[in-house]
């Protein structure tokens, strides 16, 4: 484009929007200096076109309102709009709305329409990102809905259909987005040509959350409470965190204390009983089988069970949080993502816990912000969640949990925040585009 005019760029997603927190950031950072529209599958009760402005953004004169485009709004059957590359359908779309708008950039969300969007690029000689959040194949694998009968375990575990989608959906992209500079390395394997990468973390915006730092200096002597929030799937399955929390229990409110766990246990001021209770908020395919271990134990009290929640109101379960609890399986997806509540977590001052996954493990021991166990070992994650909690119980020891608590603070205030990312964000867009 030429002549002072706005660029334009094409977002586009598998999913109908709103509402997904990253495509949000993303899109309002980049209308800032962009026409941005999002091309995206009707799914939904929604208009076919429409304008977005999230009233939280911040506004600027000459911003241009965001363009909602929706794929499939007239189709009886939404089956045809099912966004995979070969669908001519998508093809056709996507195809009319370029040649109507004229964008200078194409963003893909995943690997989904990855091989299309890569195609119409090159036809049109217009440059194209791929925003790459996670291993959506390792996700795949993982998850209940793709392996509940013998065709889907044929498809995608034995033909391994997801990472041949991935692999092709990427061999026409030069610049990939993602969330961890270990995904780098596993695309680059996939591809002869040399990738742009940047790295973008999923972070949130420094306007999304109220914090205390004071908050563990004056906790009440007698509770402490471990939390999660997020879907409950099964590439990041929680059942361990929830297992080790009742292990917690059983032994720190028994007067029978087992050989088998650490003599701390029985070291507590018996004076002082503390009242350990556990949050977790979402939903998802696991939701089931985590509230029935839950129901059937004695201490099922101590576990509120949330369900789906309102980002807006993530800010408030989070403060009813002292230590929050990321305890996902080594896996192949784990070990290429971040998860967005570590930021979370981090911008509210709240200190970790933490599996061995790469990434999230990396992260807490960089900025010293908690701890990093091996959280299959079930009795293990259980006294790493009590030594962490008497630790904030005991005033000798206070010093050292609240300087996680800081530290992960500053971590946030100094780089994890979405502030950052955004420039980091124009920066790459304006050397493409």
């Amino acid at each position: 484009m030429t002549g002072g005019l706005i660029k334009k760029i094409f977002y586009i997603s598998k999913e109908d929007f709103p509402w997904d927190v990253r495509t949000d950031k993303i899109c309002n950072t980049l209308a800032k200096e962009y026409e941005v529209f999002i091309i995206c599958r009707h799914q939904y009760n929604n208009k076919e076109i429409e304008t977005y402005q999230n009233p939280n953004a911040e506004i600027i004169e000459r911003r241009k309102p965001i363009k909602i485009i929706r794929i499939g709004f007239k189709l009886r059957n939404k089956i045809q709009s099912f966004p995979i590359s070969f669908n001519p359908y998508w093809k056709k779309k996507l195809r009319k709305n370029i040649i109507k708008y004229k964008p200078d950039i194409l963003i893909v969300r995943e690997m989904h329409l990855g091989k299309l969007t890569g195609e119409l690029g090159d036809e049109f000689r217009i440059p194209v990102i791929m925003d790459m959040a996670e291993n959506y194949p390792a996700a795949i694998k993982l998850w209940k809905k793709y392996n509940n009968n013998f065709l889907k375990r044929l498809i995608f575990q034995t033909f391994n259909l997801g990472e041949k989608i991935e692999k092709a959906s990427i061999q026409k992209i030069e610049n990939i987005i993602t969330v961890c500079d270990e995904q780098h390395q596993r695309l680059s394997n996939f591809v002869s040509h040399n990738i742009n990468f940047e790295t973008i973390y999923n972070t949130p915006l420094k306007s999304t959350f109220t914090n205390d730092l004071g908050k563990l200096e004056n906790i009440e002597i007698n509770s402490i409470t471990f939390g999660h929030h997020g879907y409950l799937t099964a590439e990041k399955n929680i059942e361990n965190l929830v297992k080790a929390f009742l292990i917690l229990c059983d032994n720190y409110y028994s007067d029978n204390y087992s050989d088998n766990y650490s003599d701390n246990y029985s070291k507590r001021d018996k004076t002082k009983n503390i009242d350990f209770k556990l949050i977790i908020a979402g939903n998802g395919d696991c939701f089931d089988d985590i509230a029935k271990i839950i129901q059937i134990s004695e201490f099922k009290s101590r576990v509120k069970l949330l369900g789906s929640y309102n980002y807006n109101s993530l800010d408030k379960i989070l403060d009813e949080i002292d230590i929050g609890v990321i305890p996902y399986q080594i896996n192949e997806f784990n070990n290429y993502t971040i998860h967005n509540k570590i930021f979370d977590f981090f911008a509210k001052g709240i200190p970790v816990i933490v599996s061995e996954a790469i990434p999230n493990a990396k992260v807490v021991n960089d900025t010293n912000s908690g701890i990093v166990c091996d959280c299959e070992d079930l009795k293990l994650l259980a006294e790493k969640m009590f030594d962490l909690g008497i630790e904030i119980n005991n005033c000798k020891l206070n010093k050292q949990i609240h300087q996680y608590s800081i530290n992960a603070f500053n971590s946030y205030e100094n780089k994890y925040n979405w502030e950052n990312d955004e420039k980091n964000l124009l920066n790459y867009i304006s050397e493409i585009i």
